[in-house]
C-alpha cells in the first residue's frame, strides 16, 4: 500500500519513516513549502508564548514565563530551544488550545507565534477576553505542484485545512476521484475534506506521525462512508 505524504517538510520525512515501518509504502510530495520570514525579533518578557507551528520556532523568545506548544511535535522542538517543557493541550489544534486557554486562565500579556495563513482563532478568542496580545509572524506557507500518478497511490495524508484544500485540487487535477481514503488530524479537517469532494475519510488522533501510523494499522477499515 502506497500513502501520499502531503504536509511540509521536515514532518514529511518523519511520517514516512513511521509510515515505512509498519510496511506501507510513502510517497512524499508536499504540497506547500515553507518560507521562514526572517525579522530583527527581540526578547519578549511575557506571561506565555502560544506557539502554533514547528515551524515558527525560530521566532519564539526565550524570556517568557510559560510557553503552550499546539502538539508534541512543537513541544519537542520548543524544549530545545528554550530548555523547558511546555504545556501541550488535549487536542493539538487552535481549538484545543482555546480550550486550554479557558481552563489556565493567564495573568499577563500573551505572545502568539505562528504561521502568515493561520486562522487567528488563539487571539481572537484572547481580544474576546481583553486580554493583552501580541502576534509574531514567523513563516509563510507556498503553493507546490507534485506530480502525483493517482493509479499508484492507495491513501492521501493531509495534516491541516489548508493542506487537504490544495491536496484535493492536485489530485483531481491529476485525474483522480473522491474515493480515495483520506486521513486528516481533526474532525474540523475531516469535514473540510468531505467539502473538497473526500468521500471516504479517517480522523486521527491528531496531527503526530503516531496518530496517524495507528489509523494506517487499522486499514482498510480507517473508511468512513458517508
Amino acid at each position: 500500500m502506497k500513502v501520499w505524504i502531503t504536509r511540509t517538510q521536515p514532518g514529511a520525512d518523519r511520517l514516512a519513516e513511521a509510515v515505512q515501518a509498519v510496511g506501507w509504502e510513502a510517497y512524499v510530495a508536499p504540497v506547500f513549502e515553507i518560507e521562514a520570514l526572517d525579522e530583527p525579533w527581540q526578547d519578549a518578557d511575557t506571561d506565555l508564548c502560544v506557539v502554533l507551528s514547528g515551524h515558527a520556532m525560530h521566532a519564539v523568545p526565550q524570556s517568557c514565563r510559560r510557553y503552550l506548544a499546539v502538539g508534541p511535535g512543537t513541544a519537542r522542538l520548543l524544549e530545545d530551544r528554550v530548555g523547558i517543557k511546555p504545556f501541550v493541550p488535549r487536542v493539538h489544534s487552535s481549538e484545543g488550545i482555546v480550550e486550554w486557554l479557558d481552563e489556565h486562565p493567564t495573568t499577563g500579556p500573551v505572545l502568539v507565534v505562528r504561521g502568515r495563513e493561520s486562522r487567528g482563532v488563539v487571539e481572537a478568542y484572547l481580544a474576546e477576553l481583553g486580554t493583552v496580545c501580541d502576534t509574531r509572524i514567523a513563516y509563510r506557507r507556498k503553493e507546490l505542484c507534485p506530480d502525483v500518478k493517482v493509479l499508484q497511490i492507495d491513501a492521501i495524508e493531509v495534516a491541516s485545512g489548508d493542506g487537504v484544500k490544495r491536496a484535493a485540487q492536485v489530485w483531481f487535477a491529476a485525474g483522480g476521484t473522491g474515493d480515495v481514503p483520506v486521513l486528516v488530524p481533526s474532525a474540523r479537517v475531516g469535514d473540510l475534506a468531505h467539502e473538497c469532494g473526500m468521500r471516504r475519510v479517517t480522523v486521527c488522533e491528531g496531527a503526530s506521525p503516531e496518530a496517524y501510523v495507528a489509523a494506517m494499522v487499522e486499514y482498510p477499515g480507517m473508511v468512513d462512508d458517508r
